[in-house]
């Protein structure tokens, strides 16, 4: 059980890692898809109009007066435009909870999340610097893959048609071959830089944010500049997300559930992704850097890393590769398989007519060796 429990934690921990990215962005989407349908319960009006207002308020809003007036010059408006996009959002959200054609979604919620951006009539990019460093994750989970706890793992298990067929069009099939791992915590990384840098740089009025609410934006700028060069970078991440939490917490027990999980729906989800990095991470690029391992190399130490046997520096190195290599992720994924399938057998009584024949030919063949010993070479 040993050597199987090693040849399954880094696939354990990738699977749990898209998990958790997958559901905070899904509950995200959700919170603000919901909002925007039903806005009283979100603290947003009791009417529809006074949840227009509010979102296209030419400084304060989230939309920006072009955008308004495309949707009017369209025969749309502005209330009808804001609840489709709530539905949409939260029929993107189911999907990425249950993990349905999950890289195509997630690039979807990584476009959505930056038009918000564009959207935005007041700095949006800087204003919304955490839906950027989100639209980072999402791009990351559509490297990865839903995971094993998704209708894409049952879809790629069928491997029938048509399921074959949909498992293609959605992109399951290339994310299944592995690789792009170690670019999506890159992605990650540099996202919560940027929303770090941002909320130091900008923190008044509309811009103020939990972050740079809630500590010196100095502290805040130190904190990029670190992580940015990659210094103990999943120390940073395990810090900053336990400081998001701390966030997200006092703002559920002061505003109540639903109007705090509005207030810091995207702080709950950069919180589970900078966990996530701590999980799986760092990525390669990071100080100091970590030798690199060829394909040879990981072949060799395989053994000594499922039995736990490789000093902590050589077992991530061989974690990096493990990572960002297809066919060694794909080798280590059977290997474990290989392992279950043995054990799964190993109470399976051999017929004791085999076991006989097999004992004689072992005997008989180990009988010729010694009288010939050049069989042996």
């Amino acid at each position: 059980m040993t050597g199987n429990r090693g040849a399954g934690r880094v696939l354990q921990n990738w699977d749990t890692a898209t998990l958790a990215i997958r559901t905070a962005l899904g509950l995200m989407f959700m919170v603000a898809g919901l909002k925007l349908i039903i806005p009283g319960p979100f603290g947003l009006g009791d009417d529809r109009e006074q949840l227009v207002a509010g979102f296209t308020d030419p400084v304060t809003g989230f939309m920006a007066p072009w955008s308004v007036q495309f949707l009017t010059d369209h025969g749309v408006s502005a209330s009808t435009g804001l609840f489709v996009q709530g539905v949409l959002e939260v029929l993107l959200a189911l999907g990425l909870l249950a993990g349905v054609l999950t890289p195509r979604l997630a690039m979807v919620a990584a476009m959505m999340l930056v038009m918000f951006t564009v959207l935005s009539p007041t700095g949006g990019q800087i204003r919304l610097s955490r839906d950027l460093a989100l639209a980072g994750a999402a791009l990351a989970l559509a490297f990865w893959g839903a995971g094993r706890w998704s209708v894409d793992r049952w879809l790629l298990r069928r491997g029938a048609v048509p399921y074959g067929r949909l498992a293609r069009l959605g992109g399951l099939t290339a994310v299944a071959r592995g690789g792009n791992r170690d670019r999506g915590l890159l992605v990650i990384r540099l996202g919560m830089v940027f929303t770090l840098g941002a909320s130091a740089l900008f923190a008044g009025g509309v811009f103020a944010n939990p972050m740079n609410s809630s500590v010196p934006q100095a502290v805040l700028l130190i904190a990029a500049v670190v992580l940015a060069a990659g210094v103990g970078a999943r120390y940073m991440m395990g810090g900053i997300a336990g400081w998001l939490v701390v966030i997200a917490v006092g703002k559920l027990i002061s505003l109540g559930p639903l109007i705090g999980a509005e207030n810091v729906k995207r702080e709950i989800a950069l919180a589970v992704v900078a966990a996530t990095y701590t999980m799986v991470g760092p990525d390669r690029w990071v100080l100091p850097r970590p030798r690199r391992l060829r394909c040879r190399d990981v072949s060799e130490l395989l053994a000594a890393y499922i039995d736990g046997g490789l000093p902590p520096m050589r077992r991530r190195a061989v974690e990096f590769h493990l990572a960002d290599c297809p066919d060694c992720w794909t080798y280590l994924g059977t290997y474990r398989q290989t392992i279950e399938l043995g054990q799964d057998l190993r109470d399976v009584r051999v017929p004791a007519q085999v076991y006989e024949r097999l004992s004689a030919l072992v005997g008989g063949r180990a009988g010729a060796d010694a009288i010939n010993p050049d069989r042996r070479r």
